[in-house]
């Protein structure tokens, strides 16, 4: 079963493909699922996030800057439609719930 995470990803397995994005807030997440989002401040201002341990091991990472929530998974996983699905299901959303999707990625999974 996927988990919700403060751990850091092996870098190996750290998410570096951005797939997603959603204009809920991080509360809206936090209210549907088991996901808690920290807060921070990295060199291009404050951001929250949380990370996501899939079924499959894979991380994920699911990140708040400016007005919109952002979905990053691995580049290396066999399957992006899949990992995406499968985050998706983790946060009690469905596709229609995305304001962007980065169609051209999925295709090459």
């Amino acid at each position: 079963m996927s988990s919700a995470t403060t751990d850091l990803p092996p870098k190996d397995l750290a998410p570096d493909l951005l797939i997603a994005a959603t204009l809920m807030s991080p509360e809206e997440l936090e209210n549907r699922s088991a996901i808690r989002f920290v807060p921070d401040v990295d060199d291009l201002g404050e951001v929250k996030y949380a990370f996501v341990v899939l079924d499959s091991g894979r991380y994920c990472v699911v990140q708040h800057r400016r007005k919109h929530v952002e979905f990053w998974i691995s580049s290396r996983c066999p399957s992006k439609a899949a990992e995406l699905n499968e985050l998706l299901e983790f946060l009690v959303m469905s596709v229609e719930d995305l304001c962007w999707v980065d169609k051209e990625k999925l295709k090459h999974a």
